[in-house]
């Protein structure tokens, strides 16, 4: 289902996050009001950066596992360094959109419960 999404290029992902996030948006108002739409663009925002700071790393480290921890390493070793980097700009692509939405998300929702919208 992934690469199906990543083969149908940015603007489907840039919808597809979009429209998920109005739908999201919708429940967290209707359920919590302005302060559910501000906390789903806080969240949005930690899930983007949590993603963007740790995608292509390591999981875990040495003590947690040096079985597994080996095998990543040694498979990061063997990936193809122009695929990683293709692999890269994609997710770098769907992250700048997520962000940006979480982060409208956030103003919106944070502001007019603060100014009482």
């Amino acid at each position: 289902m992934w690469k199906w999404i990543v083969a149908q290029g940015p603007t489907f992902q840039a919808l597809l996050i979009t429209a998920l996030a109005a739908v999201a948006a919708a429940l967290a108002f209707s359920v919590m009001g302005w302060i559910g739409v501000g906390l789903l663009g806080l969240a949005g925002l930690i899930v983007a950066v949590r993603i963007d700071l740790t995608e292509d790393k390591v999981a875990g480290d040495m003590t947690l596992g040096s079985t597994a921890y080996v095998r990543q390493v040694e498979e990061l070793a063997r990936r193809d360094p122009r695929q990683r980097a293709a692999e890269a700009a994609t997710r770098d692509i769907a992250l700048t959109v997520l962000k940006t939405v979480a982060g409208i998300l956030a103003a919106i929702g944070l502001g007019l419960f603060i100014f009482g919208g």
